[in-house]
């Protein structure tokens, strides 16, 4: 990613299908999820309920793309949160 170039394109992989775009280096974890969940058919109202996983990692909601290092090409999973016994 250059310095001029403020988006990275990302795989998001989901039970519900796969989905490849550009987004913002700056959007936060919790606007991505509640986006590509729309874009996946999944009910955004929903987000609480789900989580995006990188490299076996949970990812903060409250974080950017950027604060979380994750890399132009990155494969992200929507999953499930797991349930609290």
């Amino acid at each position: 990613m250059s310095a001029d170039d403020n988006r990275i394109t990302l795989t998001i992989v989901s039970s519900s299908g796969d989905l490849e775009d550009e987004f913002p280096v700056k959007q936060k974890i919790q606007a991505l999820k509640t986006s590509v969940m729309g874009r996946l058919n999944i009910d955004p109202d929903e987000s609480e309920e789900y989580q995006l996983v990188y490299d076996g990692d949970p990812l903060a909601s409250g974080k950017t793309l950027e604060e979380l290092d994750i890399p132009d090409g990155a494969e992200l999973v929507l999953e499930p949160e797991p349930e609290v016994i």
